[in-house]
């Protein structure tokens, strides 16, 4: 089918052309209202600075600090435009708080992942030490051993993802207060 004016809106696709030519309160098929301030501009190229300087320094420190700083950064915003749609004030006092409220749910859904990780994979391992000495005469202990691993880490891993969906499902939404 061949793609003309008349047709755009049902292939679900959005005009192209100049956005001086489109008329008022014209939405595109991707809608949204959210905009970029110079502000988070600004705060987006001084992370990605403070990223390299670190990089430069301990490239392991740096994936870390990203690993953890990027959730509580979106997890802010997030915050920020709740407020705004609120109509509360979010200063730079309120957006510290989050900031860091948010990098300690980022933190603690961490700890509670790696343990759940830990705690599987422990689980996993004992049962395969037991099964293993339970139906060997000794001959198939070490490869017992390696299939009680590889299966613990694997079911651990599972395990540490279910943690981590539970924990962003109950605590990854931020709570505004109501006018």
């Amino acid at each position: 089918m061949p793609m003309t004016d008349s047709n755009v809106k049902e292939l679900g696709m959005a005009e192209a052309g100049p956005i001086e030519s489109r008329p008022a309160g014209h939405v595109t098929a991707l809608g949204g209202s959210s905009t970029i301030s110079l502000r988070c501009l600004f705060q987006i190229v001084t992370g990605c600075g403070i990223f390299l300087a670190v990089l430069r320094f301990s490239p392991m420190i740096a994936v870390l600090g990203t690993i953890m700083i990027a959730p509580a950064i979106i997890r802010t915003g997030m915050a920020s435009e709740r407020y705004q749609s609120e109509k509360l004030s979010f200063g730079l006092k309120r957006r510290i708080l989050v900031f860091a409220e948010s990098l300690g749910v980022v933190i603690m859904t961490g700890l509670f992942a790696g343990s759940v990780f830990l705690l599987v994979s422990f689980l996993f391992g004992l049962l395969g030490m037991l099964f293993g000495s339970a139906v060997s005469n000794g001959d198939l202990s070490f490869d017992v051993a390696v299939v009680g691993t590889a299966g613990g880490m694997i079911w651990g891993m599972a395990g540490a993802l279910l943690a981590i969906g539970y924990s962003a499902y109950s605590t990854w939404i931020p709570r505004v207060p109501k006018r």
